[in-house]
């Protein structure tokens, strides 16, 4: 029997006027996982579907950023009916079709029940591909729960044959100005940060690829096989999907990622200090590794990564679009900039399609401007060659 009282007193909550999204942890250590909770009457009451539905998804292998993502829209999702009167268990595509309406025309960060409403050139606007997430996350409720019976056959039809509006996707991926690159490089002081910085810079890692690096994963030899068997040759690393204990995962299938005598040479710096924390006694097989505190030596987690990334580099209000996905548009599209073959950086990023990768032909503002300022000097050639100096001129 699940204590909802308890576990919002132990692990804490996201609370709203209606329901609540809070931390529960399953039989599997370290494992996370979540609940949607109704506070609208005068004790907590846990809704039974969609918190087995998360419940389900953290068991059968979800990412753990991914099943809190589905938390989090569809308490937004139950939220909304719940505040406008409808009944989520017995949806129409018309509710919604009215939730996507509420989605475009409310702020980010503003729950999507909120009467504030914005103009559509509003910066604060919601993309379509965090529309189409949320979307996403009540579709595979909904597929979920007809598939359990928690809804019937026709609600679960209706429901997952919407569709959104599709969305131009060549230009929709944005990414970094050199000067925010230089900017937190010179931000970032410690040789953690730095090298962390570098794997997913350097190298196009996702954060959960990068946390759960272990030091089998390193293969920073010009021939590694004499010191780990493997017969890729040159500094690489490979990326391994895991259960980890910090809650770290990897995506798609496992890759290898060529490394850049930069980022080796920001490994040798936090080897330097890690040891000098640490000490001998470090056992930890993973490469981050807290510090300080009782989890010193422990694997390095989301919530103190992230808190680490937002004290140091997104206090800056010059860095603020400086987010660690976006960091790996900007390795991504740099790769496209140089003439990059879209299979290769397929292969690089570990996607499965190639229309994911195909995003990152959107070029840099200094790309855009050379290429103005050769057109502007091509035409100037083509002017002068048909008004050429002598040559009569129209009265």
């Amino acid at each position: 029997m699940i204590d909802p009282l308890g576990l919002v007193a132990q692990y804490g909550s996201r609370v709203s006027s209606q329901t609540i999204v809070t931390r529960s942890f399953d039989s599997s250590p370290g494992c996370r996982s979540w609940m949607i909770l109704d506070t609208s009457g005068a004790n907590l009451r846990r809704i039974r579907e969609p918190s087995d539905f998360l419940v389900e998804a953290t068991s059968t292998g979800k990412a753990p950023n991914t099943v809190e993502a589905y938390a989090s829209d569809l308490a937004a999702w139950f939220r909304w009916c719940l505040l406008t009167g409808r009944e989520p268990l017995d949806a129409r595509t018309e509710d919604l079709t009215n939730w996507v309406t509420a989605l475009t025309s409310t702020p980010r960060r503003i729950d999507p029940a909120s009467q504030i409403r914005i103009l559509p050139s509003d910066p604060r606007k919601r993309s379509k591909s965090t529309v189409g997430r949320y979307v996403t996350s009540v579709k595979e409720f909904y597929r979920w729960a007809g598939r359990n019976g928690a809804v019937g056959v026709h609600v679960e039809r209706r429901m997952v044959a919407f569709q959104t509006p599709k969305s131009t996707r060549t230009t929709s991926v944005g990414r970094l100005e050199q000067d925010e690159i230089d900017l937190t490089y010179d931000r970032i002081t410690d040789p953690r940060g730095l090298f962390l910085f570098e794997v997913l810079y350097g190298c196009g890692l996702r954060s959960g690829e990068a946390l759960g690096l272990r030091f089998c994963d390193l293969h920073f030899e010009a021939d590694n096989f004499s010191y780990t068997g493997c017969r890729i040759p040159g500094p690489h690393l490979h990326v391994e999907r895991r259960d980890n204990p910090n809650g770290a995962a990897a995506k798609g299938d496992p890759r290898v990622v060529p490394v850049p005598p930069r980022t080796i040479a920001s490994y040798r710096d936090w080897m330097a200090d890690r040891f000098e924390a640490l000490g001998e006694d470090d056992p930890s097989a993973f490469v981050f590794v807290a510090l300080r505190g009782k989890t010193a030596g422990s694997a390095w987690n989301y919530r103190s990564m992230q808190g680490w990334w937002d004290g140091c580099i997104r206090t800056d209000p010059r860095l603020d679009r400086v987010t660690r996905h976006m960091v790996r548009h900007t390795y991504a599209s740099e790769l496209a900039d140089l003439g990059t073959d879209s299979l290769v950086i397929q292969a690089l990023l570990g996607h499965r399609s190639l229309s994911s990768s195909d995003v990152y032909t959107h070029p840099g503002t200094d790309k855009l401007r050379a290429a103005v300022e050769r057109r502007a000097e091509w035409v100037q050639q083509q002017i002068s060659a048909i008004v050429a100096p002598g040559r009569p001129r129209c009265p």
